[in-house]
C-alpha cells in the first residue's frame, strides 16, 4: 500500500520564554547571526522554531491511501505528540512507500527525529541510514516535479493551481496551526492537514497520468 502523508508543526512552547533554559541558549546560539538585536527572539521563535525538530513539536499526522478509486484519509492530532507518533508508525509499517511533498527535507527527517527524541523506534520504511538511494521507499512530489533541475523548488499550492486541482490553501495556511494548537481546535488542524494530503494524491496521481479524484 502507498501511503501519503503529510504533517503539522508547532513551536515546541507557546512562547520562547516558556521553552527550557538550556534550549532558549541552543535556539540563540543557532540563530543569532540572523538577528539585529540578540536579546529578542521571540517573533523569530513564532516563525520559524516549528521547522526545526529540536525546537518544534509534532501536532496532527494524516494519512491517506486509494483503494477502488476512492481517497481514504486518517488523522492523529492533539497535545500528546508521543501518541501521535505510536499511531503513525503503526500505519507506517502497514504500507510498503510513503509519499510526502517536500518530504525529503522536511515531513521525513522531522518524523524520524520527533520519534527518536520521543524514545521510539522508527518504523521500517524510516530506517533508512544506511541504505542505498534506489533502496529508500520515500517519494517526494517536489523531487518528482524537479526532473533532474536540482535547484528547482515548488509548493504544493502552485502544483494545484497548474494541475487545476482544488488548492487546500484556501482558507487557511500552514502558519495559522499553531494559534489553532494552543486554541485547541484539533478539528480544524486536522482538516486543514487532511486537505493537504487530498491535494498531494492528486497531485502524484497526475503526475502519473491518473485521474483526479474527489
Amino acid at each position: 500500500m502507498k501511503l501519503f502523508i503529510d504533517i503539522e508543526t508547532v513551536p515546541a512552547a507557546e512562547n520562547f520564554g516558556l521553552m527550557p533554559e538550556d534550549l532558549q541558549k541552543s535556539y540563540q546560539r543557532k540563530f543569532g547571526h540572523e538577528l539585529d538585536n540578540k536579546d529578542c527572539f521571540e517573533d523569530h521563535f513564532n516563525n520559524r522554531a516549528a521547522l526545526y525538530a529540536e525546537f518544534g513539536k509534532i501536532v496532527c499526522v494524516s494519512m491517506g491511501y486509494v483503494a477502488d478509486e476512492k481517497i481514504n484519509i486518517k488523522s492523529f492530532c492533539g497535545d500528546d505528540e508521543a501518541e501521535i507518533l505510536k499511531n503513525t508508525s503503526a500505519a507506517i509499517t502497514k504500507a510498503t512507500s510513503l509519499v510526502a511533498h517536500n518530504g525529503k527535507d522536511f515531513d521525513y527527517p522531522i518524523l524520524c527525529r520527533r520519534m527518536v527524541i520521543n524514545g521510539l523506534h522508527l518504523p521500517g520504511l524510516l530506517q533508512i541510514q544506511n541504505l542505498k538511494p534506489w533502496e529508500i521507499k520515500l517519494e517526494d512530489t517536489i523531487e518528482m516535479w524537479r526532473f533532474g533541475q536540482f535547484s528547482h523548488r515548488v509548493s504544493l499550492d502552485c502544483l494545484c493551481s497548474v494541475f487545476g486541482i482544488p488548492s487546500p490553501k484556501s482558507e487557511m495556511d500552514g502558519s495559522s496551526v499553531a494559534k489553532l494548537f494552543y486554541e485547541k481546535d484539533w478539528v480544524k488542524i486536522a482538516k486543514y492537514c487532511e486537505g493537504d494530503v487530498r491535494a498531494l494524491i492528486n497531485v502524484y496521481r497526475k503526475m502519473n497520468y491518473q485521474t483526479i479524484l474527489q
